[in-house]
């Protein structure tokens, strides 16, 4: 049998005909594709295959896709915590008020307490509305934490905490105004 990962994998069969015709399909394999198709589990084969299929209509290769996704997450730069670090510091700097810094740590604190770790570019506008919603706090209060996090994901635009693939997004909500009181 060939070496796998440089170590040699052994296999049991029933047979010397099942032996041998395994034998053969591995000799293929490595004729066509080198060393590492062995590496490539049956399940990732497949999701290739499907990935593949689902890429024809576009006329993009399989590669390019994966070229652009690595591309646009690449510049992902900075974690919820960094961004809300540097977006308060920002803040100061702009001689804003005791008042209003209070109030966007406040704020901020509570969404570092749920998203903290993760990078800015990561967040869906889907689950940063379902955290809002799990907030239970009164129209006028979700709508100051919508605002607060809507500033934070504006300035890590600027500051590129937030890829360019993810800038587009936006961070506009619909459902607050179809809240009570809005």
């Amino acid at each position: 049998m060939p070496r796998i990962n440089g170590k040699r994998e052994r296999k049991f069969f029933r047979n010397r005909e099942d032996a041998e015709r395994e034998l053969g399909e591995i000799t293929k394999k490595l004729r066509r594709h080198g060393e590492k198709a062995l590496l490539i589990s049956d399940a990732q084969c497949i999701e290739a295959i499907d990935a593949v299929d689902r890429l024809k209509p576009f006329g993009v290769s399989l590669k390019e896709t994966v070229s652009f996704y690595i591309a646009g997450h690449q510049q992902s730069s900075g974690t919820v915590e960094a961004a809300i670090t540097e977006y308060l510091k920002n803040q100061g700097l702009k001689q804003r008020s005791k008042r209003h810094i209070d109030n966007l740590n406040y704020r901020l604190r509570v969404f570092k307490e749920q998203f903290g770790p993760r990078f800015m570019d990561t967040l869906s506008i889907q689950e940063v509305e379902e955290w809002l919603h799990g907030l239970e706090q009164a129209p006028k209060s979700l709508n100051n934490f919508h605002t607060a996090v809507s500033a934070l994901f504006s300035f890590s635009v600027k500051r590129s905490f937030i890829g360019p693939a993810h800038s587009k997004r936006s961070l506009k909500c619909g459902w607050c105004r179809r809240l009570p009181g809005f």
